[in-house]
Parts: C-alpha cells; sequence; structure tokens
C-alpha cells in the first residue's frame, strides 16, 4: 500500500481543517554555487503508478447509459457523447459538428468519426443510443423528458424534436453513443475495454479521434479492478487496490483520503427554503434580509473545506448567462430597516419579532454530515442581525415529514441541477422539488427566460425581490488519487474522468 495514502487516512484531520487541494507552485532557485559539504542528498524520484480505477461487477453487461455509481464516472473514458459542458456551462460539440435551432426543432449535423471497431459513426447510431437513453433506469431519463421526436434525415444528421423551449436544452445531450457488438457496447471515446486471462484494462483506442490527441495524449492503459459494492470504494483506495476514485463527498471522507486531490462540479444546490405559508417568513423583506446577512463564503470554507462554489442566485456562479451579475449587498443598517418595513419590532431580548413570533424554527437533515455545522453557523450569522433561530435537527425521514406538514420557518435543502441550469425544482412543489413558496410572479419570468423572451438578468432581479428561497452554494465533488499517479485531470461538470492525460 503506498504510504502516503496510508499516513494520509491514519492522521485523518476533521472535516473543517481538510486541505483544499491547491497545488503549490513550485520555486526554481538561481543557479548559485554551494559547497559540497552542505549540499543534500536529492530526493528519491517517486516511482509512477499505473491508473488503477475500480469498476463494478456488472460494468461490461450493462448499457452505459444505466450505469450507476463508480461504473457512471468510467462512461466518458470509452464513449462520447453528441456534446460535453465546459465550465461556465456552454456547450461544445464532440460528435456534433453544427447543431441548429429552430423553434422547437434540433438539427444536429455530426462529425466524421469511428467506433472502437473500426466502423463508422451513422445518425441512425445516434439516434439508437438516444431511445436508451430515454428508457426507464437511464441516468439521462429525467432530462431528456422533454424530447417528443427523433427522426434520422440521412447518414450524418438527425433531428430532434422538444415539446417545450428551454434555454441550454443542448447542454443536455451529453448520453453516451453506442454500438452494440454482440455482448459489448462499443463507443468512439479516447479508450476500449480489453480483458485478457480474467484482467480488465481500458487502452487505448486506435480510432480514436478526440480532443485528447497529440500533445495532450491520454495514457496507454489504465487498469480497472473489480468491487464487490460501492460500499468498499473508499477502503479500497486505502490498502491500494485502487489508487484513484471519484466521490460526491455526500458524508465528507473522501477529504482525508489524501492530499492529491481535484474538485468536480456536480450540480447539487444547496439552499434555505423558506415557509410561505406561515409567520415571519412569508414576508419577502424578511427574505431578503435573511439572504443579504448570510456570510456564503464561511460556509464554503468552514464547512465544505473549500469545496464548494457560494452563490446568491439559484443559478452556478460560473454559468455564462449570469456573466457580470451584481450581488445584493447591503449594510446592516439597510437590513435592519428591511426588517423594520416588514412590521418586525426589536422585543427585550433584543431579537426582531412581532407579536406572533419570536424565533425562526429552521429544520435540517441531522443525517447528513453537513447540516449541522451549517445550521450552526447560520444561527450565529442571523443572530448578529437581530433574529432569533431555534434549530430543528431531524433524521431523514422525520425530516421529510416535517416538510410536508409545514413545521418550519426555514429549511436546509439541497437538489440536484441539471448542466442546462433549469431550476424549475426549486420554484414548483412536487416530487423532488422544494418546499415552500411557490411565487407567481417569479415562476412567469422564469418562464419567460426559459422561452428567449426573457433575460437571465430581469429574471433574477425578480427572483432577489422575492426570494422565494435563499440560494447558498453549489457542493463538489473530489477526484482523490496517490502521488505515484502522474496524471492530468480536467474534469466537466458532471463528468469526472471526461479529461485524462498524461502530464510527461
Amino acid at each position: 500500500m503506498n504510504l502516503r495514502l496510508l499516513t494520509a487516512a491514519m492522521t485523518a484531520v476533521l472535516l473543517l481543517s481538510a486541505c483544499a487541494g491547491e497545488t503549490e507552485a513550485e520555486n526554481t532557485p538561481a543557479e548559485t554555487e554551494i559547497p559540497a559539504a552542505v549540499v543534500s542528498a536529492p530526493e528519491e524520484k517517486q516511482e509512477e503508478s499505473p491508473l488503477i480505477l475500480a469498476c463494478g461487477r456488472d460494468f461490461v453487461k450493462t448499457h452505459p447509459a444505466k450505469r450507476k455509481g463508480v461504473d457512471s464516472s468510467l462512461t466518458p473514458l470509452l464513449y462520447e457523447s453528441l456534446v460535453s459542458v465546459d465550465h461556465s456551462y456552454h456547450w461544445k460539440g464532440e460528435l456534433a459538428e453544427s447543431i441548429q435551432q429552430d423553434g422547437l426543432s434540433y438539427t444536429i449535423t455530426l462529425k466524421e468519426a469511428s467506433f472502437s471497431d473500426g466502423s463508422s459513426l451513422r445518425a441512425s447510431d445516434v439516434a439508437a443510443s438516444l431511445a436508451t437513453a430515454m428508457e426507464e433506469g437511464s441516468l439521462w431519463k429525467e432530462r431528456l423528458s422533454i424530447l417528443e421526436d427523433c427522426t434520422v434525415l440521412s447518414g450524418d444528421q438527425l433531428r430532434i424534436t422538444v415539446t417545450q423551449q428551454r434555454q441550454d436544452f443542448v447542454n443536455l445531450l451529453t448520453f453516451p453513443i453506442t454500438k452494440q457488438s454482440g455482448e459489448l457496447f462499443l463507443g468512439s471515446g479516447p479508450y476500449c475495454l480489453s480483458e485478457e486471462s480474467g484482467n480488465m484494462e481500458l487502452v487505448q483506442n486506435p480510432h480514436y479521434n478526440g480532443e485528447n490527441n497529440g500533445e495532450n495524449a491520454g495514457l496507454e492503459s489504465i487498469v480497472l479492478n473489480k468491487l464487490p459494492n460501492q460500499d468498499t470504494l473508499k477502503d479500497s483506495l486505502r490498502i491500494g487496490k485502487i489508487n484513484c476514485l471519484f466521490d460526491d463527498l455526500s458524508d465528507g471522507e473522501a477529504m482525508n483520503l489524501s492530499e492529491d486531490s481535484q474538485t468536480v462540479e456536480i450540480g447539487h444546490l444547496l439552499f434555505l427554503g423558506v415557509n410561505g405559508n406561515r409567520g415571519m417568513t412569508q414576508q419577502a423583506e424578511v427574505r431578503r434580509a435573511i439572504s443579504c446577512a448570510i456570510n456564503r463564503q464561511v460556509l464554503v470554507d468552514r464547512v465544505y473545506a473549500s469545496k464548494a462554489a457560494a452563490t446568491t442566485t439559484p443559478f452556478h456562479p460560473a454559468y455564462y448567462q449570469i456573466a457580470g451579475h451584481q450581488d445584493e449587498e447591503m449594510s446592516a443598517d439597510e437590513i435592519h430597516k428591511l426588517l423594520e418595513a416588514a412590521g418586525l419590532v426589536k422585543n427585550a431580548q433584543g431579537f426582531y419579532a412581532t407579536e406572533e413570533q419570536s424565533d425562526f424554527i429552521l429544520l435540517y437533515n441531522s443525517e447528513n454530515p453537513y447540516r449541522p455545522q451549517t445550521a450552526e453557523l447560520l444561527r450565529q450569522q442571523l443572530a448578529g442581525i437581530g433574529l432569533e433561530i431555534r434549530l430543528s435537527g431531524l433524521p431523514y425521514q422525520e425530516y421529510m415529514t416535517a416538510l410536508e406538514k409545514g413545521e418550519y420557518d426555514l429549511y436546509l435543502g439541497e437538489l440536484a441541477i441539471d448542466e442546462s441550469m433549469d431550476i424549475r425544482k426549486l420554484l414548483y412543489r412536487g416530487a423532488d422539488y422544494g418546499f415552500g413558496i411557490s411565487d407567481n410572479s417569479v415562476s412567469t419570468v422564469y418562464e419567460a427566460f426559459q422561452q428567449g423572451s426573457a433575460s437571465a438578468e430581469l429574471f433574477l432581479s425578480v427572483y432577489q425581490q422575492n426570494m422565494p428561497a435563499i440560494p447558498l452554494l453549489y457542493c463538489q465533488g473530489l477526484i482523490v488519487y496517490g502521488s505515484g499517479v502522474q496524471v492530468r485531470f480536467s474534469p466537466s461538470p458532471g463528468q469526472a474522468f471526461s479529461g485524462i492525460s498524461s502530464v510527461k
């Protein structure tokens, strides 16, 4: 086992002091003559290790659109998509040469490309892959739910039609494009699967013509190690069965596995939900005051060890549609005036209140490792502007029951936002949606934005005046690897291993 990994695991520190994963540049000293008596012995060169990743027992047999857990993270290594998404949530073509929109239709022209067996990519292969991506069990089923029809126009062109206008819908065309050959699902990605004597590895695809060629060539091979289940992933890294993994940091444990890591955007929005049906949070002025009083960067640094991105809007802060957006900022005096405009006055304890209500119940899931500390920091910050917060941490099932009954004033929630930055889950109630306020003025402008008749800035101005939910941060995932892994990782949003190249 790698000694550095073992030391990191045995001396794992608390979440608050976890390393932020940044690498300092090496200093190159000027050439000077040093007396032989003080010359240090050269450090032993670190032996380079092959990259060893985990896969599940049914990795080969499962269609890539339906692979979950560790298997889903391997998909970009074997398969290309029509598009990928960059860090500002712009799409760029992978197998799509061009995409032309005409109302609810998108005409896609394909690049010349080949599968790993040398056969040419055809529009019919894309249509078949899209049909599988829309089936039950696919990770893309919900994302592509507005897709109505797919028509093959020629060997290299197809047209898809959707049921409603959606900003950045093209960002969702990231499903894997495959060709079935016997029991295998062939792809056109940088690697293809090789199995010899029961050993599995990914080897360079001789027919690959994508970005990672030439100077940015990928590794010659990547070893795959089958694990019995997802629960053994971190232990496998500790004992050296694998030397790299991707983790969504849902429990924070991966932060302590190694000093070497790379963050990945996973699109999970943490927000402070509000009860619009009772008490002081019915007032938009109170919700705005709460939002302006929160120091989100403190939450990012102290709770998430800098593995998150602070946001004052429901969109990811890097989203190109909101470039140049200015956050609403208020002084303590301006915040107090907002509270007073909502009819709140200071009570004998020095907190803003009404005759009917003196504090706010902040509900959170006590089983989530991040929530108790997040709630406590929010309590402290809001006390600073004169709002008394009473914390209510409940196990998940009881937490959900309390949400459904409306037994809260504020609650900590988390929603998965897709690569098109569609935030309607935050604006409407329902299964897997947020709870709290359904504001018609906000949802109306949002739909206008989606249809292209309102700007993102107009939507945000209406949103921040009403604040139906208070955005806090976008959580990140983490690629963790051993010190001997000489690899450059260039993940894209939602795809940890979308870019792997040698550092040589």
